[in-house]
């Protein structure tokens, strides 16, 4: 996986929670995702899942978020190193 990597915060609908649908979700390929960090289930009440994305499919991610859930987000993802 590349260095420049984000976390995305984001709502399923009430399917069955998996990367396929993930991908389907934010317009991007499964391939995309770090497949080691994999789909976190953040809240299971509320559907909110994390999973991790090259930055460079950052403006296709936030095109599919949109801006109405203050939940849902692409953050930064900074490698931590020992000094």
């Amino acid at each position: 996986m590349p260095d420049d990597m984000l976390l995305v915060q984001f709502r399923m609908p009430k399917v069955p929670a998996t990367l396929d649908e993930a991908a389907k979700r934010l317009g991007v390929a499964q391939t995309d995702f770090d497949a080691a960090y994999g789909l976190v289930e953040v809240d299971p009440a509320d559907r909110l899942f994390t999973v991790r994305i090259p930055a460079s499919k950052e403006s296709t991610v936030k095109a599919a978020l949109g801006d109405a859930d203050p939940a849902e987000g692409v953050f930064s993802d900074p490698r931590i190193e020992p000094f």
